[in-house]
C-alpha cells in the first residue's frame, strides 16, 4: 500500500505525518493487500468568518474497485484527521463486504441454475 500525504497553505510537520502514517495503517492495514493506493490531502479552508476550519481528504485506489473519496472537517487537523480515517475505514469495509456478498449470490445463482438445467 502506497501512502502519499500532501499539504496545500501550510507545511507538514514531521508530528503530523507521523500521526496520520499511523491512523492509515493502524485503520486500513487489514485490507493492505486489495488496496495499492492511498492519498491524503490536509489543507486549511478559510470560511466567511475568518474561522480557520481545517480539511482533510482521503482517495483510496484500490485493485478492482472504484476509488473512494473521504472528505471531513474540523477545528484542528488532528481531529479532521482522526474522523476522516474512521469514515474511510467503515467505507472502505462496507465496499469489500458488498462486492463479496455479491460474488457469493452470483456463485449462488449459477449453481442453482446448474441443479434446475441438470434436473430436467
Amino acid at each position: 500500500m502506497i501512502l502519499n500525504i500532501e499539504t496545500r497553505g501550510f507545511s507538514l510537520t514531521p508530528p503530523l505525518s507521523e500521526f496520520t502514517n499511523s491512523k492509515v495503517r493502524l485503520n486500513l492495514g487489514l485490507y493492505r493487500e486489495k488496496i495499492y493506493r492511498v492519498d491524503v490531502f490536509l489543507t486549511h479552508e478559510n470560511t466567511r468568518h475568518d474561522n480557520l476550519k481545517m480539511a482533510c481528504k482521503i482517495k483510496i485506489k484500490a485493485k478492482g474497485y472504484r476509488t473512494i473519496t473521504i472528505c471531513e472537517t474540523g477545528d484542528n487537523m488532528y481531529g479532521a484527521v482522526s474522523q476522516c480515517i474512521h469514515r474511510a475505514k467503515r467505507t472502505v469495509a462496507r465496499r469489500f463486504n458488498r462486492m463479496l456478498q455479491a460474488r457469493k449470490n452470483n456463485v449462488n445463482r449459477q449453481k442453482f441454475y446448474d441443479d434446475f438445467v441438470a434436473e430436467a
